[in-house]
């Protein structure tokens, strides 16, 4: 069990011997946690409700409290409407299947895919990333690496959350590639693969070509001057693109990025 105080409340946490936190309490609200085999949250429970989580691969797709269901998709949209996000990564707006922005107060606005694209707990504050949560008051995790990796276990993004993310809760890389897979995904995530042949087999071209020596603000100047230009003709290849369903998970696509990083 741990405790903290910022001067207005009390919080008090309590962790497995896995150091996945199983309960929080604060002056006002008392939520526990439980948690399936592969170490992914099975159900939260506070307020005399409970959600219960059903994971796609590495994110929710689905939060059923109750008779209550909503669902997510891989990050581009959810029941409270489509995603846009900032070059961060953030969740910034909500907007309807016509593109008209969703505007809701604070109290009444329960999308819970917020900062880095993450789901905020309410009732926390904190942001869950899988493997240890995010509490962005004190810019901290509240539990040590897993991995063990490096000198501070308990640092986010090495200290510049600006630059990076960390949604596994394990390691970071630069946020700027979230918004890249982001940008994917709405575009169809259309892969073409390459064709099998280097550019020294390929034909080439030699042509002189003469142009103005000036700037293009006086294109017309008579002053000019001849560049050789090569040109290589690659040979005929009809590739079929493959494309990536559009629910594809976020998480898939930037572990992809990441390798490439």
């Amino acid at each position: 069990m741990l405790g903290k105080s910022d001067g207005t409340k009390t919080v008090t946490q309590e962790f497995d011997l896995l150091n996945r936190m199983t309960s929080y309490s604060d002056d006002t609200v008392t939520a526990t946690y439980t948690y399936y085999p592969d170490n992914m949250r099975r159900s939260k429970t506070g307020d005399n409700s409970t959600t219960t989580h059903i994971w796609l691969g590495s994110e929710i797709a689905l939060d059923i409290t109750g008779g209550n269901v909503v669902s997510y998709i891989g990050g581009v949209k959810s029941d409270y409407g489509w995603y846009l996000y900032n070059a961060h990564g953030d969740v910034v707006q909500i907007a309807d299947d016509f593109g008209n922005s969703i505007v809701q107060d604070d109290e009444n606005d329960k999308n819970p895919y917020r900062y880095c694209g993450e789901y905020l707990d309410f009732e926390s504050g904190y942001v869950y990333l899988r493997a240890r949560y995010y509490d962005s008051k004190i810019g901290r995790f509240i539990s040590e690496d897993p991995a063990f990796d490096g000198y501070n276990w308990y640092a986010y993004c090495g200290g510049n959350p600006l630059k990076y993310c960390d949604p596994s809760g394990m390691f970071f890389w630069f946020a700027a590639a979230a918004a890249v897979a982001i940008t994917a995904m709405f575009t169809g995530c259309q892969k073409v693969p390459q064709a099998q042949f280097s550019s020294s087999q390929a034909p080439t071209s030699t042509t002189n070509t003469t142009v103005p020596t000036t700037g293009a603000s006086n294109y017309g100047s008579t002053t000019s001057t001849s560049i050789t230009t090569t040109t290589t003709t690659m040979p005929t290849t009809t590739v079929q693109p493959t494309t990536m369903a559009p629910w594809t998970s976020s998480r898939t696509i930037l572990s992809h990025i990441k390798r490439n990083l």
